[in-house]
């Protein structure tokens, strides 16, 4: 990847602070998270309720989409907005990686607090495999993480 599409990236996914993760189970799923990407492109980390459809999807089949962009639905769009659809693996962390999460994830979220430390919360990490940026309405580059 290059110096330039890693910033253009990396940008994009820290200026929102929303993403949508699209996963597959009885039936396709799209559901609305907070997001906390690592500096270097590689991991996402986000959380969940394990009560979740998105939990159950994702524990069935890590195989899993996010969607991330800076549309603000006026006519500008067309030649401004950037959309990247990142594909990867999701799992849940396990306790010894925690506070490595937290720190990363609070930083970006904290009014989650509360969240993150209910016992029924799911601390996530989504690995990268696949960065798809649109930029200028039509032009798409795709970039794997290798």
């Amino acid at each position: 990847m290059t110096a330039e599409i890693h910033q253009h990236i990396l940008g994009l996914l820290l200026s929102q602070p929303l993403a949508v993760l699209c996963t597959r189970g009885r039936r396709l799923h799209a559901s609305l998270l907070a997001v906390a990407p690592t500096d270097d492109l590689r991991r996402i980390f986000f959380a969940t309720p394990r009560t979740t459809e998105k939990f159950a999807n994702l524990t069935a089949d890590p195989d899993a989409a996010l969607l991330v962009h800076n549309a603000t639905g006026s006519a500008d769009d067309f030649n401004n907005a950037m959309a990247v659809t990142i594909t990867g693996r999701a799992e849940e962390i396990g306790p010894e990686r925690a506070a490595y999460f937290d720190g990363i994830y609070l930083a970006r979220h904290p009014a989650l607090a509360d969240f993150i430390a209910a016992a029924t919360t799911a601390r996530m990490v989504f690995s990268v495999e696949t960065y798809r940026l649109v930029r200028q309405f039509q032009q798409v580059t795709l970039y794997r993480i290798e």
